[in-house]
């Protein structure tokens, strides 16, 4: 389980990205992301992309 705590002026996508780049650390076998609508898609795609993710 990951859990990550951001402060509340931290928008939904910027800790998206932290998430990303969290989970590739801890469980690199992972090639699937799902988001909700809250979250910048380009933004995030783009990121998952360079992490290696497929969404």
């Amino acid at each position: 389980m990951l859990v990550n705590l951001t402060p509340a002026d931290v928008q939904d996508a910027q800790g998206a990205e932290q998430i990303i780049k969290a989970v590739r650390q801890r469980w690199h076998f992972l090639k699937h992301l799902f988001a909700g609508s809250a979250y910048d898609r380009g933004r995030l795609m783009s990121q998952a992309a360079y992490r290696d993710f497929v969404m």
